[in-house]
């Protein structure tokens, strides 16, 4: 019953454009990353703010991945995120401040005692320490959170195709002219 604060949200979005790379796994294995996440917006949802997230598979190597998320047998996500508070609704306590002890997120119980989970406690995340991964699961905690079908997304083309060029460059730069005739060659140096 955590209550996400946009402030994690936009945290994200600002570790993603401000350089770092976030891995795309699967059911959230970290072993080898299947992917990576490439750009990510905030909206404005009908139940208030959502992070979309637009991340890079490759067809060739995952083939069979892409027809998993096209059936939608696997067709939800998860994120491995860090916040920077986990505040008690009641009272305010930050589980990740200085006078938070080990026992007190273990227990889920502040220093004044409410429990986060009875009588309508819960935690606010507010911030963001780490992004670690997105997760591509068959089903995720959060209601909602699913991979959409190409006619339901909402973001357009990638806003930094470089992102995508591991040689540092925009491959989309580079085209191609060709014609059905030979230009004459240059007359030669006198």
């Amino acid at each position: 019953g955590a209550v996400i604060n946009p402030s994690v949200m936009t945290g994200m979005i600002a570790k993603l454009h401000g350089g770092d790379t976030i891995p795309l796994q699967l059911m959230h294995n970290r072993d080898v990353p299947v992917g990576r996440v490439i750009d990510a917006q905030m909206i404005n949802g009908e139940n208030g703010p959502q992070l979309n997230a637009m991340f890079y598979l490759n067809m060739k190597t995952d083939g069979a991945l892409v027809e998993k998320l096209d059936s939608s047998v696997i067709g939800e996500t998860s994120v491995s995120v860090v916040p920077s508070q986990i505040l008690c609704s009641e009272c305010g306590f930050d589980y990740m401040g200085i006078s938070a002890s080990l026992d007190n997120l273990w227990n889920c119980t502040c220093d004044q005692g409410h429990v986060i989970g009875q009588d309508g406690v819960h935690a606010n995340l507010q911030g963001l320490q780490k992004w670690g991964e997105l997760s591509l699961v068959d089903q995720g905690a959060v209601s909602g959170a699913k991979v959409l079908a190409r006619s339901q997304q909402r973001m357009g083309q990638v806003s930094t195709p470089e992102r995508l060029a591991a040689r540092g460059f925009d491959d989309n730069v580079f085209t191609l002219t060709a014609s059905a005739t030979m230009p004459k060659p240059a007359p030669a140096p006198a």
